[in-house]
């Protein structure tokens, strides 16, 4: 029923279709953003993945207030191409950036603040900034353009990594310690794999 509850209010919030739509504010919705959550840990171990994975770390700067966060959230939620691209190619964290919390890490990338909420940073493997986006950009009228986001997301993924390369340095490694070599073969969309990673 909550789920019904917010889709509901979301479909209001975010339907362009609806000339009462500005009806419904953000602090009618159910939270995206967990205010205990630490930001900071939350994308150290997103880098981990990505390192495991070989992806991107996409943090989602915003505040449970911003009704474009909830826009922009909605749509990753909805989008089934979206969803998919972020969950193969991406380790998302929402960083709520409310009365000042995760200041020290919005710092760390160039305070994405200031360009407006929400900001999309994109970290490489390493923790490295690649790029800080505002989302003014990627919007068509009342809402984000799903191909624009899309485009944006598909330009900052990580490139595939030769997995033959990786097996033959592998080897090469193995042998001068006289060890073996484990090849482990998993995929984006398998849940398990996602699984067994984290264990």
């Amino acid at each position: 029923m909550r789920f019904a509850v917010w889709y509901g209010l979301a479909g209001l919030l975010l339907s362009p279709a609806l000339g009462h739509a500005a009806e419904i504010t953000a602090k009618d919705l159910p939270p995206i953003y967990d205010a205990q959550a630490d930001a900071a840990a939350d994308t150290a171990a997103a880098i981990a993945r990505a390192q495991r994975r070989g992806t991107r770390v996409l943090l989602q700067f915003g505040a449970n207030w911003c009704p474009w966060c909830h826009k922009l959230h909605a749509l990753f939620e909805r989008d089934a191409d979206l969803k998919r691209l972020l969950r193969n190619e991406y380790e998302v964290v929402l960083v709520d950036v409310d009365q000042e919390r995760n200041a020290k890490l919005s710092e760390k990338y160039g305070d994405p603040r200031k360009l407006g909420l929400p900001a999309l940073v994109v970290l490489d493997a390493e923790g490295r900034l690649l790029v800080a986006q505002e989302t003014g950009s990627l919007e068509d009228g009342d809402h984000h353009d799903p191909a624009k986001v899309r485009a944006f997301l598909k330009k900052y993924q990580a490139p595939r990594r030769d997995a033959q390369r990786i097996l033959e340095a592998a080897l090469k490694k193995a042998g001068a310690r006289k060890k073996r070599v484990f090849v482990y073969f998993t995929a984006p969309w398998c849940v398990w794999c996602h699984r067994l990673d984290a264990f």
